[in-house]
């Protein structure tokens, strides 16, 4: 007969010391189980349960404090970080944190356990301290995929190679990051940027430096400074014998002339030409009013011999810039050549029929719908002048595109109504004229084609772009304003327009003497409204004695007297003096302030400007 048994494993466990004589015997402790309950008791003897400590990423450092424990107990887990490493965090198989703590105090559950222990790379960039001053920045880290939210980015200050402060981005408030940087002096060190870029684990030159100012702020909470790495490039530019056009789609840490151009090899008085600005080389440096370059802007060089210049430095980042109507010596900031409809099709709006973009031996022009001509294709490294009808914003394609944040100004460059320059260097015999604030212009057509800060000493060089038209021919006439608006006529040898002509050089600039319209400082009037007239009106202002007749005499250009106009005091007395110029033609006109005292006359002039 047959008997159903429930089959049974007969297990002692580690304490049994006797032999089992018989099978449900135990000498210490005897238990039975069922299949189930024997794969149980083999997991977890005893209810004892696995803790597994995983390190990421397994350079990053240590972590210890694993093994097998009872639920409920207490353990302490320790995460030592590796050089070049910081702790983040503990997180559980599902990436969850658990505790920002190197010492975790964890209790074990009943179930067995996976825990990781989080490192993050971080720069090896020691933070001198102790300083007397200090300055501010409020910036964005920018990323090719956009602004950082990354708090494990670090975004550093340096003067040389020492560390003035470094911070990294606070997501809280859109990955800002508030950067203060140290100094002993209150102004004149050169910072240096750099970015801590986490996920890659390496740092880069941001190519962005500005002077240490005391106390001062770079950025804002609406309008942060966005500092980002620059790829680095390599420009070559060829230029031929004689004119070249070029611009710069590459940043380097010095953009100056005498740095960009180092390893140039130019003739003495070969001429580098921007818009308002030019440079001569003479006694080994380039001289004159331009000394920096600018990405956005387009130059020409002439040169006495054919060179090549590789240039190396960061991708110029591609921003929009504002273009105002007429013509625009505009660089080309991509990275590749681009079909000129293509280069262009960021103008916006759209530009109007006739409007053109010129290279140095071709041009395009717009048809109302595309641009046609010989000109097919921009590229990097060359220059170009761009006429428009209407006021436009430009904004390059490419990869080196930037989102720009709603604070951000796009830069506005210079147009003027004319397409090119000469060159004037000269030096002006002030006669005792005050300086301070002085200024230099120059007049072709009754049209103001220059204008340039007046040298502080006698003798001194001052550089000048005159603008015109190609083929034009016209005499310059020169004008020193003084601080308080009054003008004074130039003298010189004539000088006539001529597209890229030069006038002076170091050796032999050309000298200016004031003369005609002397200034009085006897007389009781002075010219108080803007010169050029801004609002149609011209105001003096005048302090008279006893029975003072004021005559006011207006002249135009051709001798003819266009206004007059006579005020009388009484008594001593101190106004102004209004004449309305609204029906006048634009030009440069004579003003003449007469007083007449007691049968005595005392005359004072001014030139006046009546702008468009």
């Amino acid at each position: 007969m047959k008997t159903n048994r429930k089959s049974h494993i007969i297990i002692c466990l580690a304490h049994c010391t006797k032999t089992l004589a018989t099978a449900g015997v135990v000498a210490v402790m005897l238990m039975l189980f069922t299949l189930p309950q024997l794969k149980a008791q083999i997991a977890h003897p005893a209810d004892e349960f696995t803790l597994v400590l995983e390190v990421e990423p397994v350079e990053g450092g240590t972590a210890t404090g694993g093994g097998t424990y009872a639920a409920g107990t207490q353990l302490t887990l320790i995460a030592e970080t590796a050089e070049g490493f910081v702790f983040d965090q503990w997180s559980d198989e599902l990436g969850n944190l658990l505790s920002k703590d190197t010492h975790f105090l964890y209790t074990m559950p009943a179930e067995d356990v996976t825990l990781t222990a989080v490192f993050q790379c971080s720069p090896d960039w020691q933070e001198a301290t102790g300083f007397q001053f200090n300055m501010q920045v409020i910036a964005h880290i920018v990323h090719e995929e956009g602004v950082s939210q990354n708090p494990y980015d670090v975004l550093g200050a340096f003067v040389g190679n020492e560390c003035r402060g470094y911070a990294s981005p606070k997501p809280e408030y859109d990955g800002l990051v508030f950067l203060t940087i140290g100094s002993n002096t209150q102004t004149g060190e050169k910072v240096e940027l750099r970015i801590w870029n986490n996920e890659i684990c390496e740092a880069c030159d941001a190519f962005q430096n500005f002077t240490f100012v005391n106390q001062s702020i770079i950025g804002s909470l609406d309008n942060p400074y966005e500092v980002e790495c620059f790829e680095e490039a390599v420009l070559t530019l060829n230029f031929q014998q004689g004119y070249s056009w070029f611009s710069l789609n590459i940043i380097q840490n010095n953009m100056e002339v005498n740095e960009v151009f180092a390893a140039l090899d130019p003739c003495s008085n070969d001429r580098l030409i921007g818009q308002e600005t030019f440079a001569v080389y003479h006694q080994n440096s380039w001289i004159g009013t331009l000394q920096q370059f600018d990405n956005e802007q387009m130059y020409r060089i002439r040169l006495c011999s054919s060179q090549s210049l590789p240039l190396i430095g960061a991708r110029a980042p591609i921003l929009p810039y504002e273009l105002s109507a007429g013509y625009t010596w505009i660089g080309y900031l991509p990275q590749q050549c681009l079909p000129v409809n293509q280069a262009l099709a960021g103008l916006d709006p759209a530009p109007e029929f006739n409007d053109r973009i010129i290279g140095h031996n071709d041009f395009a022009v717009y048809t109302g719908t595309n641009w046609v001509g010989s000109l097919q294709q921009m590229c990097p490294g060359k220059g170009y002048i761009i006429k428009l009808t209407n006021n436009h914003t430009l904004l390059y394609p490419g990869t080196d595109q930037k989102n720009i944040s709603t604070g951000t100004q796009a830069k506005e460059t210079l147009a003027l109504p004319w397409p090119t320059t000469m060159m004037l260097m000269g030096t002006l015999n002030y006669n005792g004229l005050s300086r301070s604030n002085d200024s230099i212009l120059a007049f072709m057509d009754g049209r103001l084609r220059g204008k340039v800060a007046a040298p502080a000493s006698a003798g001194d060089l001052f550089f000048m772009n005159i603008a015109g038209d190609e083929g034009e021919d016209s005499e310059i006439t020169f004008f020193l304003k003084s601080q308080v608006n009054q003008l004074f006529q130039l003298s010189s040898t004539p000088i006539r327009f001529a597209a890229l002509s030069e006038a002076g050089d170091p050796e032999n600039p050309v000298l200016f003497g004031t003369e005609g319209i002397v200034e009085n400082e006897t007389a009781h009037i002075r010219l108080a409204s803007a010169n050029p007239v801004t609002d149609r009106k011209i105001t003096l202002e005048y302090n008279t004695t006893e029975g003072e007749q004021i005559n006011l005499q207006l002249i135009n250009s051709q001798g003819k007297t266009v206004s007059k106009q006579l005020h009388y005091s009484a008594s001593s007395h101190a106004g102004l003096i209004s004449m309305d110029v609204s029906g006048y033609a634009p030009g440069l006109y004579l003003l003449v302030a007469e007083l007449n005292s007691k049968g005595k006359n005392k005359r004072k002039n001014f030139v006046i400007i009546l702008p468009k």
